[in-house]
């Protein structure tokens, strides 16, 4: 910024002197025009001035005008709660929430894979600005079955993002899969984001257990992360077996 600042006043040398050869007669003569431009100034400057008692107060002048993130910054808050704690209207808007940051490709599937647990929910006074649930799945790893921690719908509200919402989001409802489960999973194409958080990269086999017919999911692994203490879990070759679900299985 500062480079373009000075570009510019570089360029504001009188046209008359650009690209030209100055002599001593056409400096004389600028600095001529120059003293008496300088003078004219000054007396314009103690004829035009305003009284100082014109002058607005100090204390009546706007501080620097923030924005809606600046502003509102400080006034979310955080709070979990069940789903049967949640009244419809908050429902419907946790879910305006999820269409609005997945810009309409948030199912209804989807939506339903988000219910049944607990959730993190952001608020800006009566406004959900922020959401993430965690909801308890089974997944057979090395052929154990594993209660599991799984996160869903993660969201903050698209003229909310930018002022770490999402990152206090993920600190609570990480911490709760930690305190709550020996392996919590989730599926995501933004690797770079949970990893800031303590998610490690998948390097397992997933299937789905289809009422009895187990399916490999080869697509899903890339986007799977995972949390446990349990590091010989997480090896490659070793299977996990999520159970079914309509819509996205993992």
């Amino acid at each position: 910024m500062h480079g373009t600042v000075i570009a510019w006043r570089r360029h504001c040398m009188a046209p008359s002197l650009q690209g030209t050869e100055r002599t001593s007669d056409s400096l004389t003569a600028y600095g001529r025009f120059d003293h008496g431009v300088r003078a004219i100034l000054a007396r314009l400057a103690v004829t035009n001035r305003p009284a100082v008692t014109n002058r607005p107060a100090a204390t009546n002048r706007p501080a620097v005008r923030a924005g809606p993130k600046d502003t509102d910054m400080h006034t979310i808050t955080y709070h979990t709660c069940y789903d049967h704690q949640l009244t419809t209207t908050q429902h419907h808007a946790i879910r305006a929430l999820l269409d609005a940051a997945f810009e309409c490709e948030f199912s209804d599937e989807d939506n339903d894979h988000a219910c049944g647990g607990v959730r993190v929910i952001a608020s800006a006074g009566d406004q959900i600005v922020g959401h993430a649930a965690l909801i308890t799945r089974t997944v057979t790893i090395a052929g154990t079955p594993y209660r599991v921690g799984y996160v869903e719908g993660v969201a903050v509200a698209p003229d909310r993002q930018g002022q770490r919402i999402g990152a206090q989001i993920m600190r609570q409802i990480t911490d709760m899969a930690q305190r709550d489960f020996v392996v919590a999973m989730l599926s995501t194409g933004e690797i770079d984001f949970y990893a800031k958080y303590g998610w490690q990269r998948f390097v397992g086999e997933s299937f789905v257990d289809n009422h009895g017919t187990i399916s490999r999911t080869a697509a899903e692994d890339e986007g799977l992360m995972l949390i446990t203490p349990l590091s010989h879990l997480n090896q490659p070759g070793v299977a996990w077996v999520c159970d079914w679900r309509t819509g996205d299985v993992w």
